[in-house]
């Protein structure tokens, strides 16, 4: 047996080739499926968990996948806009309200608004710094931090609109802290305070000290009063684009706060009770606001995916059929050219099994390699895991 296996393993690295070709192939059928399978369940359950500890997700009226993915990946398109009011009408409910604002981005990382309740509820933990407390301060996320820090650098908001020379200008962020990493969502994001938000929007800005005004066409004039006047500054008056403890008080909101935009609220109702009421007070016909549970939403889009990972199968299914057949006509092949070595081989004492013996050690040799080769691919497939789960949702 020995003997078979040394004289099967000359033949073939003789002919590395067909070798190669006959492990690959085989490979990609076994790993094919098995890959499928695990980046699948992997993703799936992520997806659960996440949605599992967002028990309910308040938006615009529209597509409940789209305000459950905004919510929990802060991901693209982001759902319309409600009003900041809205918390109030959460305000007697068994229910922790928390805000939720996204749809802006820095270096291309998503950026949330949110209030400090989001890491308890969460369970995120701060690893290096705090929590943000002032306007313009921001905390990221693990990941966002690696990316952050490959590229040294004051951390400006991305233009919404870059064509829109009237938009927004730009927010220089200054990170405060970084979350430890948790293997979700909030590991490739930078959250802020909602005002900070509000102040990338262009709701809330600050102005130079008009008495350190030096530019004469950033002036109007002056208004005489018996407090000494006021001076009348021209809308040239640049806005500050960075936030410092020496113009933070500059800082100001024009209109009222309850107007002011975002764009989901995560529920977390105390008690099962709570969170039925809280559903049934949605329902009206006339109501601009939806309620969903997550949980549901990502099931229904969970189905679809099994769906569709099972049309996969069948015709995996058919790829392996047709390997299968090409394998059986290369060995029937090579059996057929080595058939002189073969009878030479008899010919000399041989027993008439030997033949046999060789081509099955060959074959044995064979799915030994492809094996070994599936399990260092399925290995790789780990990394991309969370690449699935992001896929899975469309972001």
């Amino acid at each position: 047996m020995r003997h078979a296996f040394v004289l099967a393993w000359r033949h073939l690295a003789f002919h590395k080739g067909r070798t190669a070709l006959l492990v690959v192939a085989i490979a990609l059928v076994a790993f094919l499926p098995l890959a499928v399978r695990r980046l699948v369940e992997a993703g799936s359950t992520a997806l659960r968990a996440r949605a599992a500890s967002t028990p309910l997700v308040i938006g615009a009226r529209g597509s409940e996948l789209d305000l459950v993915v905004a919510g929990l990946y802060f991901a693209k398109p982001t759902p319309r806009e409600i009003r900041y009011g809205e918390l109030a009408r959460l305000a007697d409910s068994d229910a922790l309200a928390i805000p939720l604002h996204a749809g802006f981005t820095a270096r291309g990382i998503p950026i949330v608004g949110t209030s400090l309740e989001y890491f308890d509820m969460r369970g995120l933990r701060v690893a290096d710094g705090r929590t943000f407390a002032l306007l313009g301060e921001c905390v990221l996320g693990a990941r966002a931090a690696e990316r952050v820090a490959r590229d040294p650098g004051k951390l400006v908001t991305d233009a919404a609109d870059p064509y829109n020379l009237a938009g927004t200008i730009p927010i220089v962020l200054r990170p405060v802290g970084t979350l430890a990493e948790t293997g979700t969502a909030d590991d490739d994001a930078i959250f802020v305070d909602i005002k900070t938000a509000w102040t990338i929007a262009g709701i809330g800005h600050g102005h130079q000290e008009a008495g350190a005004i030096r530019d004469p066409n950033d002036l109007i004039g002056t208004v005489p009063g018996p407090d000494g006047g006021h001076v009348i500054t021209s809308e040239r008056l640049r806005h500050a684009e960075e936030i410092t403890p020496e113009n933070v008080s500059s800082f100001h909101f024009h209109g009222d706060p309850e107007t002011f935009p975002m764009h989901a609220i995560v529920v977390v109702p105390r008690t099962e009770k709570a969170a039925t009421l809280l559903q049934g007070s949605f329902q009206r016909r006339d109501e601009p606001l939806q309620i969903v549970r997550p949980i549901e939403a990502l099931e229904r889009l969970l189905r679809e995916i099994l769906r569709i990972e099972r049309l996969l199968h069948v015709i995996l299914v058919a790829v392996a059929i047709v390997t299968a057949t090409v394998v059986v006509v290369v060995f029937a092949l090579s059996v057929k050219l080595r058939r002189d070595e073969l009878t030479t081989m008899v010919r000399l004492g041989a027993a008439r099994g030997t033949v046999a013996l060789l081509v099955g050690a060959e074959l044995v040799l064979i799915l030994i390699l492809a094996a070994a080769l599936t399990t260092v691919g399925l290995a790789i497939t780990t990394a991309f895991e969370r690449t699935v789960e992001r896929a899975m949702i469309g972001g």
